[in-house]
Order: C-alpha cells, then sequence, then structure tokens
C-alpha cells in the first residue's frame, strides 16, 4: 500500500472510531442496557448514532470554509493585537492584502482532504434513518 492510501484510510478509520465512541457514550448515557424492548433498543441507537452523525459532518463544514480563507481576517486581527500588546515583540506587521495573499500562498501549497468528514458523519446519519424508519414500522 502506498503512504498516500495509508495516510486516507487511517483518517477514516480514526474518524469511524471516533463517530463509534461518541454513539456508545450516548447509548450508555440514554440506558440502552436497561432498555426492556427491541424498539427502545433500536430508538436508542438510531438516536446516538445521529449524533456523531452531525457533529462529524460540522467538523467537515468548519474544516471546509476553514480552507477556504473564511478565517483568516480573524487571524490576521488576533496576531495584530497579539503583537501590539506584547512588549518586546517585533512591531512590524504585513499589510492585510499582504498577509491574505501570504496564506493564500501557503493554502495553494498544501492540499487539504476533507471529504471523509462528509462521508464518515453521512454513514452515520444513513444509518440513523435506517433505524428510524424501522423504529416506526415496529
Amino acid at each position: 500500500m502506498s503512504d498516500e492510501l495509508k495516510k486516507k484510510l487511517g483518517s477514516y478509520i480514526i474518524t469511524s472510531l471516533t463517530g463509534l465512541m461518541m454513539a456508545y457514550i450516548t447509548m450508555s448515557n440514554h440506558g440502552i442496557f436497561e432498555a426492556q424492548s427491541a424498539k427502545e433498543v433500536i430508538f436508542i441507537i438510531s438516536s446516538a448514532l445521529s449524533i456523531p452523525g452531525v457533529i462529524i459532518i460540522m467538523i467537515g463544514c468548519l474544516v471546509w470554509v476553514s480552507k477556504d480563507g473564511f478565517f483568516d481576517g480573524i487571524s490576521y486581527a488576533f496576531s495584530y493585537t497579539f503583537k501590539m500588546m506584547i512588549p518586546g515583540t517585533d512591531k512590524t506587521m504585513l499589510k492585510y492584502k499582504e498577509y491574505i495573499e501570504n496564506k493564500a500562498e501557503k493554502r495553494a501549497e498544501k492540499k487539504v482532504s476533507f471529504a471523509y468528514f462528509f462521508i464518515v458523519g453521512g454513514a452515520f446519519l444513513v444509518l440513523s434513518v435506517i433505524l428510524l424508519v424501522i423504529f416506526y414500522m415496529i
């Protein structure tokens, strides 16, 4: 296996395991081990799978927006404020336009993959909806 394939597969596995851990914690907090009927178990599992699905998709949205430079203005403001308030630091600062251009150049050099957030989060949501449909059919 190539290193790139291992890295992609690792991203999927880590994201999936994190989602499963969130789902397990949610299920145990909702009392899946004390559930009386199969219908109640299905509902708890469906609810527990939807939470990591939504959270993982929202993280993917944040990465996507961040990748496009949405937060560059905020990071410029914080770095400017930090440099002006801390004594002994170099007070020379790039102009905003130069700062944005430098960030865009650095961003173009490295490729950020974030599709796995949407794929894994979508899989959790699809499983949740399937179980919810089963819950209402019982």
